[in-house]
This record gives structure tokens, C-alpha cells and sequence, in this order.
């Protein structure tokens, strides 16, 4: 499925009240992980990548803008340092006094200077330019820069707030999906997933021997390979090999399978009515702590 789809997806899953701001999407919040799959088309580590290369979107626009926010947060003291000199020159104006002032004149070298009545400054304003204005074009421009830039700082400010929103919706929903797949994969080993598997054994075991010394073969389709299969007829057969896990099969006489299988799907329901009575007892601790007085 493409990056498209899944964010399309993701979207329809989130909340009504989630959208883009400035360019900067929005991150959807999975209520529901096995529904998100299903729309997605997505498998756990597919929608995990997903997300992960969602998160990283994220953290690179977050350095952009925190790199604009320190420049502006550096900018607008300067701007409110050449308002506050500007000032200064139109208050002395017609004063008769001089404004002393420190140029620099190198790197690391200054000079004195005495500044009369001026009518005019030469701003700064990159690129190598450099423009004079009078006192009252000069400071209608540094306040206009000003509040732009404040204006600006203040944008930057809540995209960062809301990127920072974005992270944490996804950084929870990264959780939740990897949390489900566990969850997923214990219920697959748990008893209530071992159980068909283990009648399922025994259904073949008990076919084996009461085709036994019929004459009639039966014919089973085997699993060569990952979806390859290939037809066998299996003809009188005294035993069989049950797969133990961690890579050990042994051979049993078909009594001593249905032996063990037997004995096998009785611990496992055992276990299972013990795991369900501890579920329970749990969801009644719950349920007294959610509802005991503050």
C-alpha cells in the first residue's frame, strides 16, 4: 500500500478535529489498531515503518523550525537596540548635545566619535546593502520589522506546539500498535490458541488408526515449502512425529500420541480456565479501584 493510502487511512481514523497546519499533517490517533490494519491494508511492521518514518518527518521539521525561532529570538533584540538608538538621535536633536558613541572601526578595534544633530541613519539590511533613511523612515521601518517579527515568533511558537502534539500522537500510536502485535502473539501461544491446534493432532491421529488395516490410504495434501504443497497417500501407519518446538520433532506410536496429545489438550484447558478466573478476578480490581471515592 502506498504512503498515500495509509495517511488517507490514518486520517479517517483519527479525530474529526485533526488537521494540517501550515503544511505540517496531522497525526492520527488509532483507536481501533486491528480496524486501522484492515483499512490500510497494512501488516504490523509495515504500518510500524510507517509511523516511525512519520515520527522522523516530524523531528526534521521540528530542528527547522527551532532553528527559525532562535534566529528570530536573536534578530528581535537587535531590532529593538537600533529602535532605541534611533530614538535616542531624534531626542537629541536640537538639544545642542552630542551623542558620544564607540565605532568599531576593525575587528576588536573602536573609535570615539561625536555624533551632532543628524537627520538621518544608514540601516543594515543584509545582502550586502545598506540604505539611509531619515529618523522617521528609519524608525517606522525598525518598528514594522519588529512587530513582524514578533508576529512571526509567535507563528513559529505554535507550530512548534503543534508538531510537538503530532510527535506525541504518534510516538502513543507507535506504542499501541507495537503493544497489540505482542498482545496478538501471546494470545496465538496462549492455551485458547494452542488448543484447536492440539484437537486438530488428535482428529489426524485417531484418522490414522481407525484407517488402519482397512486397505484405504489416505490422502493428505503436504506443505513442501512456504505455499507449495503436494498430494500424498499416506497407507497403514503404526507411528508419527509430533513437532515439540525448539526445533525437535519425535516419533511416537500412534497410542503414545494420542497419549500425550490427550494429556497435552487437558493441561491446556486447565490452563486456559485458570488464566480466564485471573482475568476476572483482575477486571474486578479494576473496576472497585475505578470506582473507589477520591
Amino acid at each position: 500500500m502506498s504512503t498515500a493510502a495509509a495517511e488517507e487511512t490514518a486520517t479517517t481514523s483519527s479525530s474529526p478535529t485533526a488537521i494540517e497546519r501550515r503544511g505540517i499533517p496531522a497525526a492520527a490517533f488509532v483507536e481501533d489498531v486491528q480496524t486501522y490494519l484492515n483499512q490500510s491494508g497494512l501488516d504490523v511492521n509495515s504500518a510500524l515503518a510507517f509511523l516511525q518514518e512519520r515520527l522522523q518527518q516530524y523531528k526534521l521539521v521540528e530542528m527547522k523550525l527551532l532553528a527559525q525561532q532562535r534566529d528570530l529570538q536573536g534578530k528581535i533584540p537587535d531590532i529593538e537596540k537600533c529602535l532605541d538608538i534611533v530614538s535616542t538621535l531624534q531626542a537629541r536633536k536640537d538639544t545642542g548635545e552630542a551623542l558620544a558613541a564607540d565605532f568599531e572601526v576593525s575587528e576588536g578595534i573602536y573609535s570615539r566619535a561625536l555624533i551632532e544633530d543628524t537627520d538621518s541613519v544608514c540601516l543594515w539590511l543584509g545582502a550586502n546593502v545598506m540604505l539611509e533613511y531619515s529618523c522617521d523612515e528609519a524608525r517606522d521601518l525598525l518598528q514594522k520589522n519588529l512587530e513582524n517579527a514578533r508576529a512571526s515568533l509567535d507563528v513559529l511558537i505554535a507550530d512548534l506546539q503543534f508538531l510537538r502534539d503530532q510527535v506525541t500522537v504518534t510516538q502513543v500510536t507507535i506504542a499501541r500498535v507495537y503493544n497489540w502485535d505482542v498482545h496478538q502473539r501471546r494470545i496465538r501461544q496462549s492455551p485458547s490458541g494452542k488448543i484447536p491446534d492440539i484437537e486438530k493432532c488428535l482428529d489426524i491421529v485417531s484418522t490414522l488408526q481407525a484407517r488402519k488395516d482397512t486397505g484405504k490410504a489416505l490422502v493428505a495434501d503436504f506443505e513442501v515449502s512456504e505455499g507449495i504443497y503436494s498430494l500424498a497417500r499416506i497407507e497403514d501407519a503404526d507411528s508419527v512425529c509430533l513437532w515439540l518446538g525448539a526445533n525437535v520433532m519425535l516419533e511416537y506410536s500412534c497410542d503414545e500420541a494420542k497419549d500425550l496429545l490427550q494429556k497435552n489438550l487437558e493441561n491446556a484447558r486447565a490452563s486456559l480456565d485458570v488464566l480466564i478466573a485471573d482475568l476476572q478476578f483482575l477486571r474486578d480490581q479494576v473496576t472497585v479501584t475505578q470506582n473507589a471515592p477520591r
